[in-house]
């Protein structure tokens, strides 16, 4: 049990990502309130847990092994799930670009598509290395350790969106948050653009790897 942990903490600290604090900026630069802010971030850390104590419950005692994860057919549809998400966050950016409104803000407007955001990104990050490679070190444990594994990867993986809302929640964020606001303002229209190829980009790269497997069974991308 202490190796399996050590190996989970090792790869959850590996896996950091501070992508989550820089989405929520954005966010609460926009305004948006305490509702939102914790529908984006319990978005982000349930979806990581759900989505990693599945994979490696499923993959122990369903198929035995977790080549499934990596090289096996469901990787393929969480890839083609991931990206429908993604879709659907793009469209939200673009309806909101030609209202001429800022994505970032029309997205402080709801709490469903704070939901959809975390999700996404979410979903996003099962795609690291590290994700699968946790799977496979906890699934042989049980579901126990492999939902107290992810719980504490997803800490260990999002502690900057987890700082920045406790910060927004003791109200010591404001600083650094406007200061951000008024640099985002100018350069709005370029990260607007940026952000709608990034996702235009990884909605190709996971239906291209995906659709591969569907025609040849093998993926574009090895793991």
């Amino acid at each position: 049990m202490d190796e399996v942990l050590g190996r989970v903490l090792a790869l959850g600290v590996v896996g950091f990502d501070p992508t989550g604090a820089v989405l929520l900026v954005g966010a609460i630069a926009a305004k948006t309130n305490r509702t939102k802010v914790f529908a984006f971030t319990a978005a982000v850390l349930i979806t990581s847990v759900v989505v990693g104590t599945a994979l490696a419950v499923v993959g122990n005692r369903v198929f035995g092994d977790y080549e499934f994860i990596t090289s096996g057919p469901a990787r393929a549809y969480v890839e083609v799930a991931t990206a429908l998400v993604l879709v659907a966050w793009l469209a939200s950016n673009l309806k909101a670009t030609s209202a001429d409104a800022s994505p970032r803000r029309n997205l402080a407007q709801s709490t469903t598509a704070m939901t959809l955001g975390g999700v996404a990104f979410a979903l996003t990050t099962v795609l690291d290395p590290s994700f699968p490679a946790t799977a496979v070190i906890v699934g042989p444990s049980g579901f126990v350790v492999a939902l107290t594994s992810f719980v504490i990867r997803a800490v260990l993986v999002h502690l900057a969106l987890i700082a920045l809302v406790v910060a927004f929640v003791f109200g010591v964020h404001e600083r650094p948050v406007e200061a951000t606001r008024r640099w985002y303002e100018r350069h709005k229209k370029l990260l607007i653009r940026i952000l709608n190829a990034i996702l235009v980009l990884s909605i190709a790269v996971l239906l291209a790897d995906a659709i591969k497997y569907f025609a040849t069974g093998e993926y574009v991308f090895k793991l």
